[in-house]
C-alpha cells in the first residue's frame, strides 16, 4: 500500500521507480503534475541529470536508486525467463555513466549463480523519436496481422 503510484494506474511497478518518471517522482520533482506529457518529462529529466552530472548529491542519490531498482527488475527477469538477450535503453546524455555501476551491482547481487553466463545485457540509448517510431511500428504490426 505504500508503494509509489505508477502512471499506468497501479502501484509499485518498475516504472514507478526505475524510469525517468519514477526517478523524478522519487526526487519529489513531479508534485505539480501527476502524469506529465512525455516531452515535459524528458525536459525535466534532462535538467535533473545535468544536476547529477554537476555533482548534486541529492540528484545522484535518486538517479542511482532508480538504476539499482532497474537492475533488480532486470535480474528478476533473467532469473525467471533466462532470456538470452536483454536490451536496456536509457535516455541520451550522461545518465548512463552515472547509472551503470549501481545497475551492474544490483544485477550481480540478484541474478542467480550461473545465469549471467547465458545472458547478454546491452545498455543503449533511446532514439529521440522513439515514441513516434514505436507508435508507427505498432500500427503497422496490427495492419499486417489483420491482413488488410
Amino acid at each position: 500500500p505504500d508503494a509509489r503510484p505508477c502512471y499506468c494506474g497501479a502501484r509499485g511497478c518498475i516504472s514507478a521507480y526505475g524510469s525517468m518518471f519514477g526517478v523524478l517522482q522519487g526526487a519529489g520533482l513531479l508534485d505539480d503534475i501527476a502524469f506529465p506529457p512525455v516531452d515535459h518529462l524528458t525536459d525535466r529529466f534532462g535538467a535533473f541529470v545535468a544536476r547529477a552530472e554537476a555533482g548534486d548529491a541529492e540528484s545522484l542519490k535518486h538517479l542511482r536508486d532508480g538504476a539499482e531498482k532497474l537492475g533488480v527488475a532486470v535480474a528478476n527477469h533473467v532469473n525467471a525467463a533466462d532470456p538470452g538477450n536483454v536490451l536496456v535503453l536509457l535516455p541520451p546524455g550522461g545518465m548512463r555513466a552515472l547509472a551503470i555501476q549501481p545497475f551492474r551491482d544490483a544485477l550481480e547481487a540478484n541474478v542467480m549463480p550461473g545465469m549471467m553466463e547465458s545472458v547478454a545485457i546491452t545498455l543503449g540509448e533511446t532514439d529521440p523519436e522513439w515514441r513516434w517510431k514505436g507508435a508507427a511500428a505498432l500500427a503497422l504490426e496490427q495492419l499486417y496481422l489483420s491482413g488488410s
